[in-house]
């Protein structure tokens, strides 16, 4: 006798798991890389996380074998969605608050309209590129370059964050581009695997001789972004995709960041000045703008943060 597919409140709990996960990898990246080099860490979740997906994938016997030219696009997708996203949003994240990481980096959907509609050729929608549009006045609004110096946030954190979110995005419109949507879940894993191998390869390159502290805060950040935040969260979005369109659940993501404001609020302390909020809320109601009008075009392979 078959299992009975989980009801709608355990698909809402799933949900909610998935998200919470995804907002608080932002907290545990910040507590771990005060223990270890940013690209470590960030090498430490890819590791892990591929082992946790990888196991999924066996256990549930859920993935569609891929082709050839699927498995060679999927390790090279690995570059972007996973080496070059987890190193530069793990360097940027050591000089910011994660509140503000959050905010930056979940301009995803934003960079996926646009890199859409230059490789693939879509035509969004014209409430799309006014979403875009807000979106990213709220993040002139969050750094306020006319501020004295070089503005509220470190220039520098805010180009590894946005050039993190434009590889982020990148990844997933290859992933759509380049692999059957059946065949997503495999490629993912594929993808995750090559990206933990490039940041290994990186990081003995560029930090040789790391100094990690192994206390609890570390080992808790690393099992937390590995496990949590990369493998159970990846399970619940495949589990999610298999009962609702894509763009039903991808609506709602900017609940993420919501999650991470919220939680460096009450954890480190994060102030916002008038101005910064009205920047996230800008940020904010510019994903919420592209979620709603262009998602089921967009965000087929997102795997989230």
């Amino acid at each position: 006798m078959s299992a009975s597919p989980p009801g709608r409140w355990a698909l809402a709990g799933l949900y909610a798991g998935m998200v919470v996960a995804w907002g608080l990898n932002f907290i545990f990246v910040k507590i771990g890389i005060q223990s270890s080099p940013a690209l470590w860490l960030a090498t430490f979740r890819a590791l892990l996380g591929t082992a946790g997906v990888a196991a999924g994938l066996v256990a549930w016997r859920t993935g569609t074998p891929l082709t050839r030219l699927e498995r060679r696009d999927s390790l090279l997708l690995g570059i972007p969605t996973t080496a070059l996203f987890f190193g530069l949003w793990f360097q940027g994240a050591s000089e910011i608050s994660p509140g503000e990481v959050a905010v930056i980096v979940y301009t995803f959907p934003l960079w996926v309209v646009i890199l859409s509609a230059l490789l693939l050729s879509e035509q969004p929608a014209r409430w799309t590129w006014l979403g875009v549009t807000i979106g990213f006045i709220g993040i002139v609004l969050l750094e306020q370059p006319w501020v004295g110096g070089s503005g509220r946030i470190p220039p520098v954190a805010v180009a590894e964050l946005l050039v993190a979110a434009v590889c982020w995005a990148g990844g997933t419109v290859g992933l759509k581009a380049r692999i059957r949507s059946s065949a997503l879940r495999s490629a993912n894993g594929v993808q995750l695997a090559s990206g933990a191998g490039v940041l290994l390869v990186g990081a003995l390159l560029l930090e040789p001789h790391p100094t990690i502290v192994v206390n609890t805060p570390f080992l808790e950040s690393v099992l937390w972004l590995g496990l949590v935040g990369t493998a159970f969260a990846n399970v619940a979005w495949f589990a999610l995709l298999a009962r609702y369109p894509a763009h039903t659940i991808s609506t709602w993501a900017f609940l993420t960041p919501v999650v991470a404001l919220v939680a460096s609020v009450l954890i480190f302390g994060e102030h916002f000045d008038d101005v910064q909020v009205l920047g996230v809320v800008a940020v904010l109601a510019g994903v919420v703008v592209v979620a709603r009008v262009d998602a089921p075009e967009n965000v087929e392979a997102e795997t989230g943060g």
